[in-house]
Parts: structure tokens; sequence; C-alpha cells
């Protein structure tokens, strides 16, 4: 299902930059998969990923 998103040329440049940062917060989660990461307590980058992962659902909302 598609959706058309109608933005006013002000509004263009605020939504380039929330989806860069979109972007950017993805990468990050996707190099920590890359690296073996275990999702599980006490594993040393537990913490790190779980702040991205808060980050990225917070930014998808």
């Amino acid at each position: 299902m598609r959706t058309k998103i109608w933005l006013k040329p002000e509004q263009l440049e605020l939504y380039i930059k929330q989806l860069e940062r979109f972007r950017d917060l993805y990468s990050q989660l996707d190099q920590m998969l890359e690296e073996g990461f275990q999702f599980k307590a006490g594993a040393p980058n537990f913490q790190t990923m779980l702040s991205v992962s808060m980050q990225l659902q917070a930014k998808i909302r």
C-alpha cells in the first residue's frame, strides 16, 4: 500500500533531515548486527544495542 505525502516546500528540508537520521540509525543497527551481536543481558554490546533500538523505535513513531 502506497501513501502519498504532500509537503510544502518549507517542510521538505526537515523531512529530508528526518529521513537521513533514520538512515543513520538503521545503519548503526545493521552494523552491530553484522558484528555477531547477541541480544542477551550481560553481553558486552547489549546496552548499546538496546539504546540504538530504542532510538530507532522512537524515530519510527
